[in-house]
């Protein structure tokens, strides 16, 4: 089965859709309810044969989402195809599933930027207080830090007053550091640029504040007509799904302070998105505005 196969080989991919909910529709349109934690309101003591009072009720929110439809061409040679049937199939699979994870951290990418002001870090205690102070502690677990290879390279050189690394192995996963508990996943600085000597970081519940809606299946479809003066077969794959922000609290975007030692991307060109292109320039409100040094 094709979906089954590009599944298994976005699998070999380093994606976001790790770290955000996601939710099944077979539908292209839609809405779902959900309550926000700060106006969550707590039980009532009740005596013995009291009438219990009653609540307005929980107050729910709504989002919607609509379904966008994703995909890519490609051309083959009706000559290869029928001398390479099984082997050239198995590499249109990876190709698209290449591009499409490399679409859908983009996609995610752009929601956890939008409609937040990033946070100034300027060292690895700025953003030590950022996590005491900025995120809700009921949030802690099932948290991430997700940076560029800018951003933990500066956090892993850093050490404490006594010399000490701060970053820690992960216990269940050695290959993999920690800062204050939370494991530290790494994405490419193609993929999440650093920028003005800034490197992108991101901490917090993300799988409470983005949900991926995914339609599951993907559409491949070949047509040996539209290359016809070619001698080509048109392979399409489509993919379906919708990317939306359900708790604009649930996690912080900083920007750390990178030295002139660790920006691998200095001219910014390096053919990843910028934060422009994703929505950072015209993002505007987000709460954690605090002075880092203060």
């Amino acid at each position: 089965d094709e979906n089954t196969r590009i599944n298994e080989y976005k699998r070999q991919y380093k994606s976001l859709r790790t770290h955000v909910r996601e939710y099944r529709t077979t539908v292209i349109s839609g809405s779902f309810v959900y309550e926000n934690n700060s106006t969550m309101s707590l039980l009532t003591d009740i005596d013995e044969m009291e009438e219990i009072p009653q609540e307005d009720g929980p107050k729910f929110k709504t989002k919607g989402y609509s379904i966008k439809n994703k995909g890519a061409i490609l051309p083959v040679s009706n000559t290869l195809l029928a001398d390479e049937q099984s082997g050239l199939m198995s590499y249109v699979g990876r190709w698209f599933a290449r591009k499409a994870v490399k679409t859908e951290n983009a996609d995610i990418l752009a929601v956890m930027v939008a409609d937040k002001t990033a946070k100034a870090l300027s060292d690895w205690k700025a953003l030590k207080r950022s996590l005491n102070k900025d995120l809700d502690p009921a949030l802690i677990p099932g948290s991430v830090i997700v940076t560029n290879q800018d951003g933990f390279d500066e956090l892993d050189n850093a050490v404490d007053e006594n010399g000490r690394p701060i970053l820690q192995p992960d216990p269940k996963n050695p290959t993999q550091k920690m800062f204050k508990g939370l494991s530290i996943d790494v994405y490419s600085n193609n993929d999440i640029p650093s920028k003005n000597g800034k490197a992108p970081i991101f901490y917090g519940n993300l799988e409470e504040a983005i949900t991926f809606v995914n339609r599951a299946r993907y559409e491949i479809a070949k047509s040996k007509e539209a290359g016809f003066t070619k001698n080509a077969t048109l392979i399409r794959i489509l993919e379906r799904y919708d990317v939306i922000k359900t708790d604009n609290d649930a996690y912080i975007y900083g920007e750390l302070t990178i030295t002139e030692r660790t920006t691998t991307n200095k001219d910014d060109s390096s053919g990843g998105l910028e934060w422009g292109e994703i929505g950072g320039d015209e993002n505007k409100t987000n709460t954690n505005t605090e002075n880092p040094e203060g």
